[in-house]
This record gives structure tokens, C-alpha cells and sequence, in this order.
């Protein structure tokens, strides 16, 4: 794959080039290309909007506008996995019709990616305000997105993309790693984790692993998943009456349980008095749009069990974080909310019916 990896590098044949890929009459030349630094800077990536000119004899419908993501080496995996995203599943997610990506690529020798989007901002607008929680219309939107982009996955073998994400060596050494960390994690913390919080911890790093292991058997019910579903990830639509919420930034996709993306939307960023009152909304929601779209066999129950699921699982993120050197403002709010959500959801007695038999989510 041939990657950029500086904006410089965006010329009008470039881009004739690849849109050439696309429009098959070969009636299309750029002359000029007009680039501007997106508001919205991304922490992976570089980002530019495209304002586009063609030559007079070019035909067909072309687009006026495109959007650029420049991927930044340091982030270079995460950079990789969402152009395997847009490349290999995105066709089959078919989740969001008014975008377009024409050209996705990278390179493992210089660490370079790019990703060259249709400019949906005439249409859609993303949230400025974090992190104020969003409305709940605007909550309601982006769960609706969710659940629609799992419903069309769930349970549909993705090739050797989806053996890859069951291998459940894969699984134990990623929660051997965290493992491996924790201790370090704590001492750091010192006094600013009360002793019944490090024992809950422990707790859920011994029996957690597991418990998720047994789950991930069942695949007739597993999706794919976003993977850092926050609400600032999603575009909501200009004129509600005609489209629908897009979710973007796939750069941390797996094949998992599509509750885990929604415990993540909410327990993450809303504080207990928001969360206890709406969190069963967006969770008849998330369930609802499901039924809608195709999904049979999972049951409202289920759902909260998996949930309940994701609430464990965001508690382990921390620790990753940390370990990753990622600064204390992103990850220590995200562990007193889930833990909040921890207590409130009464996980711990989840924990404690971990044991060698079946899995019984109720």
C-alpha cells in the first residue's frame, strides 16, 4: 500500500489517481486542490479537509469535498487496524451509507497511514462540548447508530479476522499483561484506592478472564465492535427527519460483545444520577433497534447480563491506560465512574457465581 504520510504529498494527480479508481468513465482530472486544517484535531491522526477542482471536460458526479486523516507514527497500530476497518469490513458492515472512503493505506516501513473520506460536514456535525454528557435525544441517536452497525454483524463469521479475535491465547495473554501491571497500578495509587476498591479489583482480575472466556463461546451472539464508542466518535445528522448518526474513528475494532461498546458509552462519561436515570432507556433502546434489524435470540435479560459484562470490563481499561502512559485526566475518570456503575449494577455478586460450570446469564 502506498501511504502519505505529509499533507505536501496531496497534489491534484494524486488525487486524479484515486478517484480515477472509482469512476470508471476516466473523465476525471483535478487541477487544483485547496487544503485546510480540520477543528476537530484528532490525537492519532492529522486531519484536513479537501476542497477540489476539476478540469471542464470532467463528467459524472465527483466530489467537491473530501476528508483526510493523516495517521501520526507513535499511533501507528491503532492507525493500521482502522484501515483494515475501512479496506476489509467496512463493505460488509455497510452501516453508513453517506460516507465513502476512497483510498485507505499504510505502511509498516515508514509507519505512514491515510484514510480519504467524503466530506459529510455539510450534513452532519459532531459534538464540541466534551465532556459534557450529551443530550438524550443525542444519546438516543448514537445508541440507535450502535445497535444497527452490531445488528448487521452479529453472529456472521468475519474469515480470519474473527478466528484471530477468539483465539483464546490471545485473550489470556492481553489480561496476563494487565495482570502483570496491577500491582504496579495500585502502589501508584497508593491511598487514593481505598482498600475495598483494591480488593474488588483483585477479585475481578482472578475471576474476570474466565467468565469472559465462557461468554465469548457463545458466537451466534458476538459482533463486531467499535471498540471506543464515545459519544464525541459520532456525527449527528443535520436534518433529523432524513439520516441517521454516523460513528466513525474504527481504529479500535474487535470481534466481542456489542454490550461492552454500550457500557462504555455510558458508564465511562455519566455521572450515577444521569446514569440511574436513563440507563435503562438506552438499554431498551440498544434492544429494541436490535429486534428491528434482524437479531433474534437475545433476550432483554441477556442484554443486561452482557452489559453488566462491559461494566467489569471498563474498570480493567484503567489499568491499561496507565500502563500505556496515558494521562490520569483520561483514565481516573473513567475508573470512579465504573465503579459507581460496579456498585449500583451489583457485579460483584456476578463475580462470586463464577465457578468451573456453565455460564448462566440471567
Amino acid at each position: 500500500m502506498n501511504a502519505i504520510d505529509n499533507i505536501d504529498q496531496v497534489t491534484p494527480a494524486w488525487l486524479t489517481g484515486i478517484l480515477r479508481e472509482h469512476d470508471q468513465s476516466g473523465h476525471c482530472e483535478v487541477v487544483e486542490v485547496v487544503c485546510s486544517r480540520s477543528r476537530s484535531s484528532g490525537l492519532m491522526s492529522r486531519r484536513y479537509h479537501l476542497e477540489l477542482k476539476y478540469s471542464e471536460d470532467a463528467k459524472g458526479t465527483l466530489p467537491k469535498r473530501l476528508f483526510l486523516k493523516i495517521g501520526r507514527p507513535q499511533y501507528f497500530d491503532s492507525s493500521k487496524r482502522e484501515v483494515t476497518y475501512w479496506r476489509e469490513l467496512f463493505a460488509a458492515n455497510n452501516g453508513f451509507p453517506d460516507v465513502h472512503c476512497y483510498d485507505a493505506a499504510y505502511s509498516v516501513d515508514t509507519r505512514s497511514s491515510h484514510l480519504l473520506f467524503s466530506d459529510v460536514s455539510d450534513n452532519y456535525y459532531a459534538l464540541n462540548d466534551y465532556p459534557l454528557s450529551p443530550s438524550l435525544d443525542h444519546c438516543l441517536q448514537a445508541v440507535a447508530c450502535l445497535a444497527r452497525n452490531h445488528a448487521v454483524n452479529w453472529g456472521k463469521a468475519l474469515g480470519k479476522i474473527r478466528e484471530e479475535s477468539l483465539d483464546g491465547r490471545s485473550l489470556v495473554n492481553a489480561f496476563d499483561s494487565v495482570k502483570r501491571s496491577a500491582p504496579s497500578f495500585f502502589d501508584f495509587l497508593g491511598d487514593r484506592l481505598t482498600t475495598p476498591r483494591r480488593v474488588q479489583y483483585e477479585k475481578l482480575l482472578e475471576k474476570f478472564p474466565a467468565l469472559l472466556k465462557q461468554r465469548m463461546k457463545e458466537e451466534s451472539s458476538l459482533t463486531l465492535m467499535h471498540g471506543d464508542a464515545h459519544y464525541w466518535n459520532f456525527m449527528f445528522p443535520r436534518n433529523d427527519n432524513q439520516q441517521q448518526a454516523l460513528l466513525l474513528d474504527w481504529s479500535e475494532w474487535e470481534i466481542g460483545i456489542g454490550c461492552y461498546d454500550l457500557a462504555f458509552m455510558i458508564a465511562c462519561f455519566w455521572y450515577p444520577d444521569r446514569r440511574q436515570r436513563h440507563e435503562a432507556a438506552i438499554l431498551n433502546q440498544y434492544h429494541k433497534v436490535l429486534l428491528e434489524n434482524g437479531v433474534s435470540s437475545y433476550s432483554r435479560q441477556e442484554c443486561d447480563f452482557d452489559y453488566r459484562l462491559g461494566i467489569m470490563r471498563n474498570l480493567i481499561l484503567p489499568i491499561y491506560m496507565w500502563n500505556n502512559n496515558m494521562p490520569a485526566s483520561i483514565w481516573l475518570p473513567r475508573m470512579e465512574l465504573s465503579f459507581f456503575a460496579f456498585e449500583d449494577l451489583g457485579c460483584d455478586l456476578l463475580l462470586n457465581k463464577v465457578n468451573s460450570g456453565a455460564l448462566q446469564r440471567e
